[in-house]
């Protein structure tokens, strides 16, 4: 994907890729899910993009290895971070699921 020929050569390549300079200038509801046991994205890079945010509404969710979903992209536990995920959405934009909705409005 990145046009390296080895791993060694794409993880060196990747280090370019930041949102230094950007993140600040975020102003939409952001989400940061990450898995405190994940061996490809340590959570200092999490945490410095929810500091670098200049999103108002923003939300960092490290999930534990006690509740599932601690490794990269809750890998170990996909449907946890997918709910969490959906939820989210749905109280940001304020949803409410189809059939559930109240008659009165």
């Amino acid at each position: 994907m990145t046009g390296t020929p080895d791993m060694d050569a794409a993880m060196k390549y990747i280090e370019t890729y930041t949102l230094e300079g950007v993140a600040d200038k975020v102003e939409c509801p952001f989400l940061i899910t990450h898995g405190e046991l994940d061996s490809i994205s340590p959570s200092e890079t999490a945490q410095r993009l929810y500091d670098g945010l200049g999103s108002r509404q923003k939300t960092l969710k490290v999930f534990t290895a006690e509740e599932g979903g601690s490794e990269h992209c809750q890998g170990d536990n996909r449907q946890l971070g997918a709910n969490y995920v959906a939820d989210w959405l749905a109280d940001v934009l304020r949803a409410t699921p189809p059939g559930r909705r109240n008659p009165n409005t």
